[in-house]
């Protein structure tokens, strides 16, 4: 639900985006195949699941390409986490 949610909303502020999902560094491999499970129910392609620590250094990645070239990539991060959920 909160994913379809996400899908919608993005979809009217951006036309076209691609999905990494964040994930607490404690999550099993059952875990992360829900989360997996979710995006397919919610109609999203997911291009990866990365653990916390690393979507920070991510994104880092992603805005400092923006400076270097001048095609853009909508990515959109989302954080699933044990008491809250943010983008």
């Amino acid at each position: 639900m909160v994913l379809t949610k996400f899908d919608r909303d993005a979809k009217i502020l951006i036309n076209s985006y691609t999905l990494a999902l964040s994930h607490p560094l404690h999550f099993d491999q059952y875990q992360k195949s829900v989360l997996k499970g979710a995006c397919k129910i919610a109609g999203i392609s997911l291009i990866k699941l990365v653990p916390e620590s690393t979507a920070l250094s991510y994104q880092y990645g992603l805005f400092r390409k923006r400076e270097l070239t001048k095609d853009m990539t909508n990515t959109l991060f989302v954080d699933i986490g044990n008491s809250k959920t943010s983008i």
